[in-house]
């Protein structure tokens, strides 16, 4: 609950000053819930660059926020001041409380394992293909729609939507990404491989 995470005498002692019977604890809800959304909106970027920039700004966000309540260290509820506005100062006060977490690092991981996935799918495609016409294909997207629904995305790529490279190499074919240096290396540094090079 509440307690774990409230780790500081500061924010103990700033809690002591709250009129907890006049907090509306919907608002505060309503706030977790928009903090919530945010995390949500940065996963649902389409590359992990954008992804990244999208998690910076959210974090900028975040601590101008964090900045601006905290310069309000009197959490007791002001004269005039409406029981929204109340409840809406302190749900700005407790849930960055609630802590933050590191969404582009294991969004990466995420996306990375699912798009080596979906490379081992096309590669299997493609020797399926081969296994029927007696060639590897040239291109990846004649496996799209007989082999393959659609051929997968680069996350590693600065475009949206830019398909896994292809290659055939004398020991046989493989699926490639280019990697974190965004470059197409043809397999080689820190591109991902599937298959034979």
């Amino acid at each position: 609950g509440i307690v774990e995470v409230i780790s500081s005498k500061s924010q103990w002692k700033m809690l002591e000053a709250v009129t907890w019977h006049e907090v509306d604890w919907n608002v505060i809800l309503r706030i977790a819930n928009g903090w919530i959304d945010d995390d949500v909106a940065v996963m649902r970027s389409p590359t992990l660059d954008a992804l990244k920039t999208a998690e910076a700004a959210r974090m900028r966000k975040r601590m101008k926020w964090i900045d601006e309540t905290e310069a309000d260290q009197n959490l007791t509820r002001k004269p005039g001041e409406s029981r929204e506005d109340y409840s809406t100062r302190i749900g700005r006060v407790l849930v960055p409380w609630l802590g933050d977490f590191d969404y582009s690092r294991t969004e990466q991981i995420y996306q990375e394992q699912r798009m080596r996935d979906a490379m081992l799918n096309t590669l299997l495609a493609a020797a399926t293909y081969r296994a029927d016409t007696g060639d590897w294909p040239g291109d990846l997207q004649v496996l799209v729609p007989g082999y393959l629904r659609e051929i997968p995305n680069d996350i590693y790529t600065k475009q949206p939507n830019t398909p896994v490279a292809w290659a055939l190499s004398d020991q046989g074919a493989y699926v490639f990404s280019v990697g974190k240096n965004h470059r197409d290396d043809a397999g080689a540094a820190d591109d991902i491989v599937v298959g034979t090079k």
